[in-house]
């Protein structure tokens, strides 16, 4: 498997030497997988918290090329709602 980023913390990306903390900094929009091609995009935006860096990038999307494996589970219905754009954690297998 080919990558051109490294996980850190269970939340960010390491990529080009810049630290990608899509926890606190970015809003999870949506993902799309594309059966004929095998691909999986996951979409963010930047978040609009005063804590968020001014540099930070506006958007973010991974692009996940031969995806042979997708399981989505149901939301925790105890989560309030507000939490559906937050990223809990991340991480990936190579098959």
């Amino acid at each position: 498997m080919n990558v051109n980023f490294q996980l850190e913390d269970n939340i960010a990306l390491n990529f080009k030497s810049k630290y990608i903390d899509l926890h606190n900094s970015f809003d999870f929009v949506n993902f799309e997988y594309k059966v004929e091609t095998q691909t999986l995009i996951l979409r963010w935006v930047k978040s609009p918290g005063d804590w968020v860096k001014k540099d930070e990038l506006e958007y973010l999307a991974l692009i996940h090329k031969g995806v042979n494996y997708l399981s989505i589970s149901a939301r925790d219905p105890e989560m309030p709602n507000t939490e559906d754009n937050c990223l809990s954690e991340i991480s990936y297998f190579p098959y």
